[in-house]
């Protein structure tokens, strides 16, 4: 049942725009050009120029740079979600083995070069907006509620709100290393120490969240 939802979703959208190969080109030259020089610095221009095509093929398809800007995020949270389909169909059955493989499998996604660059762009934008920057989707976080739900279902999650554990997860698993990343601290960049982080914070996770594992 839960490969069938996952083809499911897979097949209603969400994946990286295939046929307007242009379009995909612009998006890719973009997200490249904005993950190395940031939003402020990059300009339309240079991603034309970069593209190799008319000002017109670009303004057909994205007005301001705004706009251009926020089809990247979607495109580059479609690839997350796409690549996520595909590592997700084989996982584990045990709610709690796919709750950790899921929340390494966001670890090791977000703390990507242009994953770092991208959430560094985000954070700094909400900082002068007030608003952060999201395309309003998030399967994979519901991929987790759903684990969270069957685990306190069959006994090895406790009763508490499944928003809240996935929330404090999420914070204390990935967010903690990809705001240290965002920082400069290349430590987590390293496997064996990420390895090492990951499964500390993991086990302290699982006591806070009241696991009862002996079931």
């Amino acid at each position: 049942m839960r490969k069938i939802e996952l083809l499911r979703r897979k097949i209603a959208g969400d994946t990286p725009p295939r046929g307007d190969e242009m379009t995909r080109k612009i998006l890719e030259v973009a997200a490249e050009l904005f993950a190395r020089q940031g939003y402020g610095t990059t300009t339309l221009d240079q991603i034309i120029t970069s593209c190799g095509v008319g000002r017109d093929t670009v303004y057909r398809r994205f007005s301001a740079k705004l706009d251009l800007f926020l089809a990247v995020v979607r495109y580059v949270r479609a690839d997350v979600a796409h690549r996520f389909d595909a590592f997700s169909v084989n996982m584990a059955d045990l709610p709690l083995d796919r709750i950790k493989a899921t929340m390494r499998w966001l670890l090791d996604v977000n703390l990507e070069p242009r994953l770092i660059a991208f959430q560094r762009i985000a954070f700094s934008e909400a900082a002068v907006t007030g608003k952060a920057i999201d395309d309003g989707s998030d399967r994979i976080t519901s991929f987790l509620l759903d684990a969270i739900r069957e685990g306190q279902e069959v006994g090895v999650l406790a009763a508490n709100d499944p928003s809240t554990i996935c929330a404090f997860m999420i914070n204390a698993l990935v967010l903690g290393p990809l705001t240290r990343a965002m920082l400069g601290d290349e430590l987590v960049l390293d496997i064996r120490e990420r390895n090492a982080l990951f499964e500390s914070t993991w086990a302290i996770t699982v006591a806070g969240i009241g696991t009862r594992q002996g079931k």
